[in-house]
């Protein structure tokens, strides 16, 4: 069970096009990532939030 739960407008996907978090990951950590638009939600969200 997670520990939160957050609603996100679009689902991000990683360079080759795969939908997963591990794209929001790549984003927080500085590395590139495609279909960044899906994640401008998780980039200026508290730290907190995200763990």
């Amino acid at each position: 069970m997670p520990a939160k739960i957050l609603h996100r407008p679009q689902v991000p996907c990683a360079i080759s096009g795969k939908i997963t978090e591990i794209a929001v990951r790549d984003l927080i950590h500085g590395r590139p990532v495609a279909n960044a638009a899906a994640l401008e939600f998780f980039k200026n969200l508290p730290r907190e939030n995200l763990f």
